[in-house]
């Protein structure tokens, strides 16, 4: 029996041992942190788009990140993170903090559409470069149907560009055996959910991490009416890991909210840092933990007592988030 394909950088989201090991003693693995605030996509079940900007805040300086970075990797740090409340690329510094993490010895995980204004921001040169720094980069796929994928992410002509940027990653020779450095972010909601199972073939077929997971309910998500719910997201997590056995010879215990063998251990593992220096435990998460200025250095918030209550109990892919959302639902 084979076990899933990992992502690197989020190789501790496959290995509980790794997870639970750095939880028990209280390191810090994964940096959460947001690049720039510009979009040129108006995504249907984004659950950022509220906070791209934020009056009265100021954004974390050049110099802050870089201190970041390196208060991290003092803490042990092995991956840096990038969700991006809008498009990391779009970032003026993005390519001088990707040659800062790799300098520490760090991997950077960039989810990116790899998208602008005026085409594609991957192209096989900076494709070869971001190999060259160790980046994986996971990259926003809704649908295999251009109709509804460009209708998901509010962008005629996305589709023929992420597909373009796609296959460079895989000419370049991101999707390599065993722990690829390619993956694929599907957001299961109510238009796509029926050519989900097909984006998970392709990357298993092509060594591809298949990060599929339910909608976070926040932003355009919830205004637009793209959130399904739990015994939504559990049957079709669970239709994954049938054909993964059927099909692909894999096994592993299907844990809500990401398919494939995944289990979400951020909040045991790892800390989110927004654009203006506001923590959160994680990207989705609305508890609010204080402002990094305040406390000085990211050891003081990560030892904080909050922050430390949070870890006390392994997370084993539980997103209180979603559950919170589901709960009043039902109610």
């Amino acid at each position: 029996m084979k076990k899933p394909i990992m992502l690197k950088g989020l190789e501790f989201n496959f290995d509980l041992e790794i997870a639970e090991k750095a939880r028990k003693e209280s390191r810090l693995l994964l940096l959460d942190i947001d690049f720039s605030e510009l979009c040129d996509l108006n995504c249907r079940y984004c659950d950022r788009y509220d906070d791209r900007q934020i009056d009265g805040k100021t954004k974390l300086s050049y110099e802050e990140y870089i201190e970041l970075f390196q208060q991290a990797h003092s803490l042990g740090c092995k991956t840096v993170e990038i969700p991006g409340v809008g498009e990391p690329m779009l970032d003026p510094n993005f390519w001088k903090y990707l040659e800062a993490i790799h300098s520490l010895g760090m991997t950077t995980v960039i989810y990116t559409s790899a998208y602008g204004r005026k085409g594609a921001l991957i192209t096989e040169d900076s494709a070869r470069y971001m190999k060259e720094l160790g980046v994986s980069v996971i990259l926003k796929c809704e649908s295999m149907i251009h109709s509804v994928q460009d209708s998901l992410v509010g962008c005629k002509g996305y589709s023929e560009v992420m597909e373009r940027v796609l296959f460079v990653l895989i000419k370049v020779g991101f999707n390599v055996p065993d722990v690829t450095h390619l993956g694929i972010h599907t957001v299961i909601t109510n238009e796509n959910k029926n050519d989900v199972i097909d984006i998970f073939r392709f990357c298993r077929r092509n060594n591809i991490f298949p990060y599929v997971v339910s909608s976070i309910p926040d932003g355009n998500a919830l205004r637009m009416g793209t959130v399904i719910m739990r015994d939504e997201a559990e049957k079709m997590l669970n239709e994954i890991k049938r054909i993964d056995l059927r099909e692909n010879n894999v096994a592993y215990e299907s844990v809500l909210p990401v398919a494939g063998g995944f289990y979400c251990r951020q909040i045991d593992i790892g800390m989110f840092v927004n654009l203006y220096g506001d923590i959160y435990e994680c990207n989705g998460g609305g508890r609010y933990f204080g402002n990094i200025r305040d406390f000085g250095e990211l050891s003081s918030a990560w030892h904080s007592e909050p922050l430390k209550s949070l870890r006390e109990k392994p997370q084993n892919g539980y997103c209180p988030v979603r559950e919170k959302h589901w709960r009043s639902c039902a109610v």
